[in-house]
């Protein structure tokens, strides 16, 4: 073969290997290309606002006090882990610790840690570790991590709640009511390129101010006498009649009560009887215009004084301006016992922490209660240092009554209980029989061990035996009305004869004794 052709040959076979090399190198390109940009379009869709729901609160750089020192809104993060070491092996989901805790198969490690993700997003997490966990974020870290670099006492300090007030200044130029609040109200607007409605007419605004002070609509009368004045401070006569009518008290201590969490009745609050004093107190404070730092310090210590004769758990104790019914303003403490057990009565000191924190303070405590707040700088060392403030404070019972009341009470219960008892064992005599045979042929029906135990005597039990018993208590006990499907036409007739004359009895002074003697229950170290 010439040796030109044979140079050439060669050439060309070069030449097409060249070319299907650059052909697999730009199919190469094209394919990591996709995968870039489907494992982007994955993270963007599935991880990303899972990450930013969940995670983010506590393992961001936005966060009031970082987690574990791991940060999870940015790629450099996540690569390097947390105080516990990496959290992630790309290709690897059973080995990442990232996806141990979400699955929540170790009860110590579990994350996010008040519930658990969805199946499907959990499954996503997965596919994400195995895709190798192509995460586009690629923005450095703009917080270092170092325990030191947190400074709590600056964090409380940037808190609104604790933030000292401040008298802003007021806008100018926005209004010529002469009221400063309307100068806000109008800077506003402007800012959100509103208008505000047109003045309203004497008789809505008459409407307008009752229903806001009083809770009620004007009547007739006192709109005629509104319309038909025509002097300039029309308004303002309105206004300070109002403030000084006893309903506004009213009307306003339902917004205070809300918030310091009163209520009538509560089946665990002890002090449920006599704490309506307590709403009393509330509603004369605010008719009396007592001072709001007043107004406080009676309701966590009983006094208004800031005379300090001897400190208490609560803060200052001292007789010096104390007024009769302040006694009643703690209530607002009272209201959190549940025991009159005096060593079982923590409820009361925790009450107290929730209450005051949320009603006083801005912020909620009860997260602190198990671990450092999440978004308030409020440690768990703040939540207990707080608690100890309360913890000596036990419950105790006042009798408002006289010794003569007290006498007189008791006299006429035992003479109820006197007039009642002959009746009451007219009806036990009647109704005894039926109860014990439906309860005989409840126990013939039980199970022959069950049968056994519960012929037994209580003492005759053991622990176990005896918890058995209890299960079975709702199926043995005995209800009046079943005991009356059972009677005889002539016992039942002798039976509601017997019922109305224990009626008599009980109308004329006869009752259970149950007499409304005034008591409140306070608190005291």
């Amino acid at each position: 073969m010439d040796r030109r052709i044979l140079t050439l040959s060669i050439l060309l076979l070069v030449a097409a290997g060249h070319v299907r090399a650059a052909d697999q190198s730009v199919t190469k390109e094209a394919t990591e290309q996709e995968i870039d940009r489907a494992g982007r379009e994955f993270f963007e869709k599935h991880i990303a606002p899972v990450l930013a729901e969940h995670c983010y609160k506590c393992h961001s750089t936005q966060s009031v006090r970082v987690r574990a020192e791991l940060l999870l809104d940015s790629r450099e993060g996540v690569l390097r882990g947390g105080e516990g070491g990496s959290i992630l092996v790309p290709g690897e989901p059973d080995e990442s610790r990232l996806i141990q805790a979400i699955r929540w198969t170790d009860a110590d490690f579990q994350m996010p840690p008040d519930k658990q993700l969805a199946p499907e997003e959990i499954q996503h997490f997965e596919q994400w570790v195995s895709m190798g966990a192509p995460d586009p974020r690629d923005e450095p870290l703009i917080t270092n991590l170092e325990p030191e670099t947190f400074s709590i006492e600056e964090a409380r300090r940037q808190l609104w709640s604790l933030r000292p007030v401040e008298r802003p200044d007021v806008p100018s130029g926005f209004t010529d009511s002469g009221n400063p609040i309307d100068a806000f109200i109008a800077a506003e607007y402007q800012s959100k390129g509103l208008t505000p409605a047109k003045r309203a007419d004497k008789s809505t605004l008459l409407r307008r101010v009752y229903l806001d002070l009083l809770g009620i609509p004007p009547s007739p009368e006192q709109q005629r006498e509104f319309l038909n004045d025509m002097s300039a401070d029309a308004y303002e006569k309105v206004v300070d009649n109002l403030l000084d009518n006893e309903q506004h008290g009213v009307r306003y201590a339902r917004h205070w009560l809300d918030v310091l969490r009163y209520a009538d009745v509560d089946e665990r609050m002890i002090a449920a009887r006599g704490i309506y004093l307590w709403r009393d107190w509330i509603i004369n404070a605010l008719n009396d215009d007592v001072p709001y730092d007043q107004f406080i310090r009676t309701q966590l210590t009983g006094y208004r004084s800031t005379t300090r004769t001897k400190m208490s758990a609560t803060g200052y104790r001292s007789k010096a301006d104390m007024r009769p019914d302040d006694l009643f303003a703690l209530g607002f403490l009272a209201r959190g016992a549940v025991s009159r057990d005096t060593n079982q009565n923590a409820e009361l000191a925790i009450s107290a922490v929730e209450t005051v924190s949320t009603a006083l303070m801005g912020m909620t405590m009860s997260c602190a209660k198990c671990h450092d707040h999440v978004h308030d700088p409020i440690t768990r060392h703040d939540y207990y240092a707080m608690k100890a403030l309360f913890d000596p404070l036990v419950p105790r019972r006042i009798m408002l009554a006289t010794a003569d009341e007290l006498f007189a009470s008791g006299r006429a219960a035992q003479e109820a209980a006197d007039r009642r008892a002959p009746v009451e064992a007219k009806i036990n005599s009647l109704v005894e029989p039926y109860k014990t045979k439906l309860y005989d042929d409840r126990v013939a029906m039980l199970p022959t061990d069950v049968r056994a135990i519960i012929l037994k005597s209580e003492q005759d039990r053991t622990v176990a035996e005896q918890t058995i018993a209890d299960d079975y208590f709702p199926i043995l006990r005995i209800d009046t009305p079943k005991i009356l499907e059972l009677m005889s036409a002539d016992d039942r007739q002798k039976y509601d004869e017997l019922q109305q004359e224990l009626d008599q009895v009980r109308g004329s002074g006869g009752g259970r004794g149950r007499f409304s003697l005034a008591d409140f229950w306070t608190v005291e170290v």
